[in-house]
């Protein structure tokens, strides 16, 4: 009798411990990045890598997906070369080889748009990080999501920003110029430029011409012909689209060679004058340039403690402040970590269900400033989504617009200064 009862106790021992096994071996949650880690972008991609990164270490330390029993992220980066084709067999890599759950990506809006036609195909969530081509969003995808803006919306943001500056400074803006590469980055918005500014006039809310607008070959070694047509030109303000950081610092440096100042500034929509690396190698050239942004760090000062607590994080680990560009990173890491947490599960189907029916109003997410509410509209389009305009001074950022965002301390520039008249 006392054997059969200590058969039947190493028997139940044995059936607890597996089971407990079987609780507690928790798979992880593979989940692709696709981004430029090398090439031209190279710098803006191993930012991007770094602030989804910098997310995921949070919420796998702080006991990972608890829906999901506290399973880890595991992220597979994929580096897209910045070429379409690339982003493609990637995407479709990271999926039938990886088997990852979903995907994240992929700055450059070209490779946006092939990589997302993958995860449609399957039926694997795609939240979209950085690119703003407003056609990713516009194709009827179900399982595509992009939390932050797209090209158009910036573009009219950024010319509400001038026309409304102007008419408050008592210096109206009349004349622009559309100056911008050849690559497809730079020609979609430039084209935004002209219809916006057409559709203006038409309303009388403004009576802007363009002045110029010719593009630049992408990659230019002298800029000395452009300043000459755009000093002949004479423009209040020069919109600069521009895809390379190389581009936008040799341009800032001929203008100060020449030193030429339009009559009112520049303002720059795209990824070189955000990326850090464009004002340390620029330097006071670019002082009182006008940029498109969703966060510095003086919005710090009317932010809750997290935000304090995230950018001492940041910068801690990786030597270097956060930037708009990483702050939208966040945007999008939080949302697909927000989805698997509601979806309780890595069904392509249930996390594109949870991610759709989201409504982010408060917390880490929304460390962009100007953004404040994710929801996704049937196009998988966040319509709550906001974003500033800075001016640099003194090599910093100072969000000078909208007025609910804009630095307390800080007095924009308008117009900018000549040469002639700076310290």
């Amino acid at each position: 009798m006392k054997r059969w009862v200590l058969i039947v106790s190493g028997v139940l021992v044995l059936f607890l411990l597996a089971s407990a096994t079987t609780v507690f071996a928790v798979e992880p949650i593979k989940v692709g990045v696709i981004l430029p880690l090398s090439g031209p972008t190279a710098t803006i991609g191993q930012y991007a890598r770094e602030g989804i990164e910098f997310i995921v270490d949070r919420v796998n330390a702080d006991g990972g997906i608890k829906s999901l029993g506290g399973a880890k992220i595991v992220l597979v980066i994929a580096d897209s070369r910045g070429q379409p084709e690339t982003g493609m067999s990637e995407a479709e890599r990271l999926i039938l080889r990886e088997k990852v759950v979903a995907l994240m990506g992929c700055f450059q809006s070209g490779v946006t748009l092939t990589a997302t036609t993958v995860a449609e195909k399957y039926g694997v969530p795609f939240v979209v990080v950085l690119a703003t081509a407003d056609q990713i969003t516009e194709r009827g995808y179900k399982f595509v999501f992009r939390p932050h803006g797209t090209a158009s919306f910036d573009q009219q943001l950024l010319l509400n920003f001038l026309i409304s500056t102007g008419n408050q400074m008592g210096r109206k803006l009349e004349s622009i110029a559309i100056l911008s590469d050849t690559t497809e980055g730079t020609q979609v918005p430039a084209k935004f430029w002209r219809q916006f500014i057409k559709e203006a006039n038409e309303k009388k809310t403004a009576n802007i011409k363009i002045v110029y607008d010719e593009p630049y070959p992408y990659g230019a070694t002298d800029f000395n012909p452009v300043v000459l047509k755009l000093r002949n030109a004479k423009p209040d303000v020069i919109v600069l689209l521009a895809a390379s950081v190389s581009d936008a610092t040799l341009l800032a440096k001929t203008m100060a060679m020449q030193r030429f100042t339009p009559n009112i500034g520049l303002i720059s929509f795209g990824g070189p004058t955000l990326d850090p690396t464009f004002i340390a190698a620029a330097g006071k050239n670019a002082d009182y340039w006008f940029t498109v942004q969703g966060w510095t760090k003086d919005l710090l000062q009317s932010q809750p403690k997290w935000a304090t607590e995230m950018f001492e994080g940041y910068k801690k680990k990786y030597g270097k402040d956060l930037t708009g560009d990483v702050c939208k990173t966040f945007l999008s890491t939080y949302t697909l970590i927000y989805g698997l947490e509601k979806a309780k599960s890595t069904d392509g189907k249930k996390l594109r269900d949870a991610i759709a029916s989201l409504d982010i109003k408060e917390g880490p997410a929304l460390l962009v400033g100007t953004t404040r509410r994710v929801q996704f509209g049937p196009d998988g389009q966040n319509p709550h989504y906001g974003t500033g305009v800075a001016q640099i001074f003194n090599g910093e950022y100072k969000m000078v617009w909208p007025d609910y965002v804009k630095v307390a301390n800080y007095k924009i520039v308008w117009p900018e200064p000549q040469w002639r008249d700076r310290k």
